[in-house]
């Protein structure tokens, strides 16, 4: 709850107009409650510090599998869809990367072997630009002999688990990372292992770690990963380190939408100039003339992909407002909650 100083002396009027809708509309996905970058760095058992981590050239077979797993590879030139800070236009960090959309919300990662790489900068930099500055950070963690031949995979897989649990964030030099998943694939069992690490500071979020955090279901671990990963960031807000900087974002951005938006904003409060607006045909006609554009708006960027709750392919599943049957009758009674 807030009040509003002398509020009972302010006239509040309605404001109708479709480009402070985009507007409005291009500020919540910008604030960050709706798309999500994370970091990926491909490690090896022995690397300790985020300089070797991030020296790593490639990838490899079960790496690449584990980024096939979280999303769909994309080249980055001309992308159309949530960027992630990354660059679409020169190629300057790199020509592909991860992106997937998951529960309404679409997730570009920021992978070390696809970014920038440098033989002269041992810091590399560049990799560092975008995954230093990621609040959630995948490490995927590989043992070193894992791919010589006569390699046991169960030995194999123990050491890089090990490395996963021996894993200390303060290892990673960076202000903005603040969680953690180390994630190992067994070969031995084709599963995947998953140990997380977060602030002292950020609150409990879920969805709980099974025990032992192994998932031999490779479908249900992406899942699960990905909502464990959301939730953390969403928590992370309420912490001082980004909530200062979110009120300091949003407030720009707002004041940008003012700047832009003076002329239309004055035009519509004299189109508003109404005593009585319940019972005004004029105020009527404006309100859903105001809801019509709002709805046309977010239609047209559900079909094109560009909305958070669109599918990326729409030729096989139901469009997003269709109706969908799950039960033809259920029994019992329901009770729904949500949490934030």
């Amino acid at each position: 709850k807030f009040s509003v100083p002398k509020s009972d002396k302010l006239t509040v009027k309605d404001i109708s107009s479709a480009t402070l809708q985009k507007d409005f509309l291009t500020l919540e996905e910008q604030e960050g409650s709706i798309n999500f970058k994370f970091g990926i760095i491909y490690a090896k058992t022995g690397q300790t510090t985020d300089n070797e981590m991030l020296s790593n050239k490639a990838g490899s077979p079960c790496f690449n599998q584990f980024l096939d797993l979280l999303g769909d590879t994309i080249d980055l030139f001309g992308w159309a869809h949530y960027k992630g800070g990354l660059d679409t236009r020169n190629n300057a960090t790199g020509s592909q990367s991860v992106y997937t959309v998951f529960g309404g919300h679409e997730v570009m990662f920021h992978v070390s072997t696809m970014l920038p790489y440098s033989e002269e900068n041992k810091q590399q930099l560049e990799r560092k630009r975008h995954i230093g500055n990621d609040i959630v950070t995948i490490i995927f963690i590989e043992d070193e002999g894992a791919d010589t031949e006569g390699a046991q995979d169960q030995e194999s897989d123990d050491r890089a688990y090990l490395s996963a649990l021996s894993f200390t964030p303060s290892s990673i030099t960076s202000h903005f990372n603040h969680i953690f998943a180390l994630v190992t694939y067994c070969k031995s069992r084709d599963s995947y292992r998953l140990v997380l690490h977060s602030a002292e500071s950020i609150p409990s979020f879920g969805p709980p770690l099974p025990p032992g955090g192994e998932f031999e279901d490779h479908s249900a671990f992406r899942d699960f990963l990905l909502a464990k990963l959301i939730n953390g960031e969403k928590a992370s807000y309420s912490i001082s380190t980004f909530a200062d900087k979110r009120e300091r974002t949003l407030g720009l951005l707002m004041k940008d939408m003012e700047q832009k938006c003076g002329s239309v904003l004055r035009k519509s409060l004299s189109q508003l100039n109404i005593t009585s607006p319940s019972n005004s045909k004029k105020y009527v006609e404006l309100q859903q003339s105001f809801s019509e554009v709002g709805n046309r708006i977010k239609i047209e960027k559900i079909v094109s992909g560009n909305h958070p709750t669109s599918q990326m392919s729409t030729a096989v599943k139901k469009e997003p407002w269709e109706t969908t049957l799950l039960l033809q009758s259920f029994p019992h009674k329901i009770t729904c909650g949500d949490t934030c």
